[in-house]
């Protein structure tokens, strides 16, 4: 979330089953009032765009096909076909 995007204690009352954010070092996210709704936060470190990475990476798995190939992998099927 953009550190623009305000998450106050009254919008993250429309987010009853918000258990888990990665941001919370964020600083446009009350911390104290997601602490007191049980939110845990991750710390993050790093450089880069961690969204736009995360979209990309699922695009390719989509693209190539990525869960497919590794559900033949373990399956060890004799009539998949070779890709190349």
């Amino acid at each position: 979330m953009p550190e623009c995007t305000k998450c106050t204690a009254s919008l993250l009352k429309y987010l009853p089953n918000l258990k888990l954010s990665k941001a919370m070092s964020n600083l446009s996210i009350d911390i104290k009032a997601a602490n007191a709704r049980g939110v845990v936060g991750l710390p993050t470190g790093g450089a880069g765009n961690t969204t736009l990475e995360h979209i990309l990476a699922l695009n390719f798995g989509v693209m190539t096909h990525v869960a497919e190939e590794e559900r033949n992998m373990k399956e060890v099927r004799d009539d998949v076909p070779l890709r190349g």
